[in-house]
């Protein structure tokens, strides 16, 4: 699975100036590399309006999230972002690096994150939620992180940073 990771990369290398990008590799086996792999050819397409990026269930961890978080930070001109990353190994470190590259998506009005049943603990979903502060324009959100380790603190915490969110119209906030 990492040559085709691999090839994955290059091809998105090539597609610069691709606007809509619509990618999921679920239920896979690609792991850490491959998830590096994927993130380092995204990172390449800085002029991303529009993101649907899948890649549940495929046995990713810290490292992957990593790229992959650093990969969506560069996307600066999102808008509308579907990522579903559930059922992987992430973590709170994993998490936090996804919460740093939302961060810098400043331009966001839509987001459906699903990061659910990925080990992530209370500061892991502080941190994310914390970085919705940043998107400024964020109106619609779906927030799925049930099957977690989050506790009373990380729940105080997800509730705080919703309050920063100031323009939002409509939220699915999924905790079971």
């Amino acid at each position: 699975m990492h040559d085709g990771s691999s090839t994955i990369s290059t091809a998105l290398d090539n597609c610069k100036f691709l606007t809509n990008l619509n990618f999921s590799i679920c239920r896979n086996k690609i792991g850490d590399i491959g998830a590096k792999n994927i993130g380092l050819g995204l990172s390449n397409c800085t002029h991303l309006t529009n993101l649907e990026l899948g890649i549940s269930e495929n046995q990713i961890g810290y490292d992957g999230a990593l790229t992959i978080g650093t990969a969506i930070g560069k996307c600066k001109f999102l808008t509308n972002l579907k990522f579903s990353i559930f059922g992987n190994k992430i973590g709170d470190k994993g998490a936090k690096n996804i919460g740093l590259g939302l961060s810098n998506c400043s331009q966001l009005t839509n987001l459906k994150l699903d990061i659910s049943s990925n080990q992530i603990c209370d500061d892991g979903a502080s941190t994310i939620v914390t970085a919705l502060g940043n998107c400024k324009f964020l109106t619609n959100l779906n927030f799925s992180i049930q099957g977690n380790k989050i506790g009373d603190k990380g729940v105080k915490n997800i509730g705080l940073g919703l309050s920063n969110c100031t323009q939002l119209t409509n939220l699915v906030f999924s905790s079971e």
